[in-house]
């Protein structure tokens, strides 16, 4: 299990959740507080179960869209802010979380032999990641991955951060804030064919990576937040000597808020800007570079709401992004369900 450790004897506040390998589960939809663990073993072939109190769940198949099947869990009783959690979900067959909705404080355990989640697939075999209310999701890959597609949504207040070494996704990689959390996603080299990153409400989305190729790419505002593209934190000195952060071929580049998109450490073949609201937005025109603006707006760099790095009059400016602290996975203990009331400052 890489670094995590699991207790031989478990609080009695922990209950387990087995889901057998014959057992075609393609998702999981949580809507159970407190703390929730999912890994994968091999071996076990029992049916879906709880252990600890067999009267706290209720466990229920549905067909999801693009035909997956689900296993919804709920709680049989309600919960109170009094109480702590966990709950350890063990899959017995590998590659088969393709879709996660949680409310809870959701770590994914990816183990050294096989995997959780659906790599070297086709498009077609996409992974959808959920984050609603307070809820959160941690995955921390040691070996580089190839995937179909990655989806990763946060519509509530919590943290969706997914880091691994390397990642190639087939055709699209989304990165949606729609509520007042973060979703930051860590890749020494990143390589997709869509990069399609969304920032609503006051939430903020973070892309760290040394090394990103894209062909295409959308980054669209349409709140008090930011996106940031950025290498780790590091400064850039923002001159035409610069050490780019990534390439892309087309970005399209949308502001319909106030908030702002930090993506200068991009440079494209072609950055086509939009913007309809007074937000700031810094990117690097690279050959093209196209704007349609609509309304009143302020700027660093008149008459324009964009910081035209690469361009005369601005290339020698130096510039920090917003950046996000990655956090270890919470401990495999229990959590009190008041800790998680609290949202992400």
């Amino acid at each position: 299990m890489d670094t995590i450790q699991f207790p031989s004897q478990a609080n009695n506040a922990t209950h387990w959740i087995h889901i057998a390998s014959n057992d075609s589960v393609d998702g999981l939809i949580l809507h159970i507080s407190g703390r929730v663990y999912i890994s994968m073993e091999f071996g076990n072939n029992s049916n879906a179960s709880s252990s600890g109190q067999s009267n706290m769940f209720n466990m229920y198949k549905r067909r999801h869209r693009e035909g997956l099947s689900v296993l919804i869990i709920d709680p049989v009783q309600n919960v109170s802010e009094n109480m702590s959690s966990l709950v350890h979900i063990v899959l017995h067959k590998s590659s088969a979380l393709r879709y996660l909705s949680t409310i809870a404080e959701t770590v994914l355990v990816m183990p050294s032999n096989g995997s959780l989640l659906p790599e070297n697939t086709s498009g077609h075999s996409g992974i959808h990641l959920i984050a609603r209310q307070s809820g959160s999701i941690y995955v921390s890959q040691r070996r580089p991955m190839t995937l179909g597609s990655l989806r990763l949504e946060n519509l509530g207040s919590g943290i969706v951060q997914f880091q691994t070494p390397r990642l190639r996704v087939r055709t699209i990689l989304e990165a949606k804030a729609l509520g007042p959390g973060i979703v930051a996603l860590q890749a020494h080299k990143l390589q997709t064919e869509t990069l399609h990153t969304i920032a609503a409400s006051d939430g903020d989305v973070y892309i760290a990576s040394k090394g990103l190729k894209s062909s295409f790419m959308l980054s669209t505002m349409d709140g008090t937040g930011s996106i940031n593209y950025y290498n780790k934190g590091e400064i850039y000195k923002l001159s035409y000597y610069l050490t780019w952060l990534g390439k892309c071929g087309d970005h399209d580049v949308s502001m319909l808020s106030s908030g702002t998109i930090h993506a200068g450490a991009i440079k494209c073949d072609r950055t086509f800007v939009y913007s309809l609201g007074p937000g700031n937005i810094i990117v690097d025109g690279g050959v093209i570079l196209q704007t349609s603006e609509v309304g009143t707006k302020s700027s660093h760099y008149k008459p324009l709401t964009i910081t035209h790095i690469g361009f005369t009059s601005s290339h020698s400016k130096s510039y920090r992004a917003s950046t996000w602290q990655f956090r270890s996975p919470p401990p495999y203990s229990p959590i009190s369900l008041q800790a998680l009331a609290v949202p992400v400052s």
